[in-house]
């Protein structure tokens, strides 16, 4: 006797697979969040722009008439 394979296909609709798909996407986002996480900075100080700018003026030349830095040392 030969054996018979008998297959069954279920065709999806459109709108299901759309919700299927979104769901799997959300699970792989909540399984690579911790790789993306970026922690809060917290400022030990408030700077004011004076302060700010002297800093600058210190690292690199502030142009007086406009808001160009020219850099040219490093840190």
């Amino acid at each position: 006797m030969s054996q018979r394979n008998v297959t069954h296909q279920i065709k999806l609709p459109l709108s299901l697979t759309i919700i299927l798909g979104l769901i799997a996407f959300g699970l792989v986002v909540n399984v690579l969040k911790p790789v993306f996480a970026v922690d809060k900075a917290n400022a030990a100080e408030t700077l004011t722009s004076v302060e700010v700018r002297k800093i600058v003026e210190g690292w690199c030349r502030v142009s007086k008439r406009s808001l160009r830095i020219y850099c040219d040392k490093k840190r």
